[in-house]
C-alpha cells in the first residue's frame, strides 16, 4: 500500500515538473570601452527584448561594436536589451552644457536605476523626465545609474559627475544590498539567493548545460529537497538583509551613512538638493514583505541626521511581484516597475527642484 502510494507519487512529481530544471544564466556583455553593452536572457516571455541575436544583422551590427561572446550568448541566451553610454559612463544621452532655461536632474544609484534588461527609454530617469515636462518643467534627468556598484564605489562613482553635471538636484535611488560590505560578510552572499538573481538556478555560461537528473532518481525526493533547500536559503536571506544593517556589519552600515551624508555635503556645496529614495526589493509584494523591518531602519538613520528621505515601499504593496519582474529568472524591475518608480518620485523631485529656484 505505502509502495504504491510513494510509485503514484513518483510518477505525479515526473508529470507535473516538480523538480524545476538549471537555466541558462542571464548576464551582461560588454565592449572593452564600457561605452556599448546588452543584457541577454535564455527567453523573452513578455517579448520586451527588443533584439534577437539569431538575426544575422543585429548579431553584426554588435560584433562590430566590439560586444564579446556573442557567439556563445547567441545559442544559450539569444534575447538581448541594449545599452549604451556617454563619456561618463553613464547610461544616457551625452550632457553638453547647462541650459540657463532648464533645470537638471542626477540620478545615481546601480544596476535597477541603470535599468538593468529594459530599454533606454523605459528606464525609470527617462519616465520621470517626461512626467515633469508634461507638468511644465523645463527640466533634463541624468541616469548615472551603474550597475554593480555598492558604498563606497557609488561615493566614488558620484563625486565627479556631480562635478561634471553641476545638477540642481540630486537623487540617489538605494537598494538594500548598497551598504559597506565587510570581508567576512560580503563572503556570506555566495551561500544565498540575492532574490535580485535567481542564482540557485542558473548555469553559469562556461557550465555545459544541464541535461537534468538521471531517470533513475527519485523525482519525489528531489522536489522534497529543492523545497527544503530553498526554505533554508530563503530564511538566511532575510537574515542577511537584516543584518546588512544590523550588528554583524555594524561598521559597514555606520560608513554607508556617513558617505550618504558625504553626498548630501558635496550637492550643498555646489547649491544643489539631495534626497534619497528607497526601492524595494520586488519580492512579497502581494503579501508579508520580508524586508519591511531593513527599510525602517534605513528610514530612521538617514532622518535621525536630516537627510531627505522617501520610500517607495507604500507605492507596491499588493502588487504581484512577479508581474514587476524584468525576467522570471531577473527580479530587476521591469518596464511597469520603472514606470511606477517615475510617478512615485515626481513629486518629490519637483519640491527639490522648486527649492533650488529658477
Amino acid at each position: 500500500m505505502i509502495a504504491a502510494a510513494l510509485l503514484l507519487a513518483e510518477l505525479g512529481a515526473r508529470a507535473l515538473g516538480l523538480v524545476p530544471g538549471r537555466v541558462a544564466h542571464p548576464w551582461h556583455l560588454e565592449c572593452p570601452s564600457k561605452r556599448h553593452g546588452i543584457d541577454v536572457y535564455p527567453s523573452n516571455p513578455r517579448g520586451a527584448f527588443d533584439l534577437d541575436l539569431r538575426d544575422e544583422a543585429t548579431f553584426a551590427r554588435l560584433h562590430g561594436l566590439g560586444i564579446p561572446r556573442l557567439e556563445l550568448a547567441r545559442a544559450r541566451t539569444p534575447f538581448a536589451v541594449e545599452q549604451r553610454y556617454n563619456a561618463e559612463l553613464c547610461r544616457d544621452r551625452e550632457i553638453g552644457a547647462r541650459d540657463p532655461a532648464e533645470q537638471r536632474v542626477l540620478v545615481v544609484g546601480d544596476s535597477f536605476t541603470e535599468g538593468q534588461g529594459v530599454r533606454q527609454e523605459a528606464t525609470f530617469a527617462r519616465r520621470l523626465e517626461s512626467l515633469l515636462r508634461d507638468r511644465g518643467r523645463a527640466v533634463e534627468v541624468v541616469n548615472c545609474g551603474r550597475r554593480g556598484y555598492d558604498f563606497p564605489g557609488l561615493f566614488d562613482f558620484f563625486e565627479p559627475r556631480l562635478e561634471r553635471y553641476a545638477p540642481d538636484a540630486v537623487l540617489y535611488a538605494m537598494i538594500l544590498n548598497d551598504p559597506v560590505q565587510s570581508e567576512v560578510f560580503h563572503a556570506q552572499q555566495a551561500f544565498l539567493d540575492d532574490w535580485i538573481l535567481a542564482r540557485r538556478r542558473m548555469i553559469r555560461p562556461e557550465e555545459p548545460l544541464d541535461a537534468g537528473p538521471a531517470w533513475y532518481v527519485p523525482r519525489l525526493w528531489l522536489a522534497i529537497e529543492e523545497r527544503l533547500e530553498a526554505r533554508e536559503v530563503g530564511r538566511a536571506t532575510r537574515r542577511w538583509y537584516r543584518d546588512m544593517v544590523g550588528e554583524p556589519n555594524a561598521a559597514g552600515w555606520r560608513q554607508t551613512v556617513e558617505l550618504v551624508c558625504r553626498m548630501q555635503a558635496r550637492c550643498r556645496e555646489r547649491g544643489a538638493r539631495f534626497a534619497v529614495a528607497l526601492l524595494p526589493l520586488f519580492v512579497g509584494l502581494e503579501g508579508d514583505y520580508p524586508f519591511a523591518g531593513v527599510h525602517e531602519t534605513i528610514g530612521r538613520a538617514f532622518t535621525a541626521r536630516n537627510l531627505r528621505f522617501h520610500d517607495t515601499l507604500p507605492a507596491f504593496r499588493g502588487r504581484q511581484s512577479a508581474s514587476l519582474w524584468v525576467h522570471p529568472f531577473d527580479r530587476h524591475p521591469n518596464e511597469e516597475a520603472h514606470s511606477r518608480i517615475a510617478a512615485e518620485l515626481a513629486p518629490l523631485v519637483e519640491r527639490l527642484l522648486g527649492e533650488a529656484g529658477p
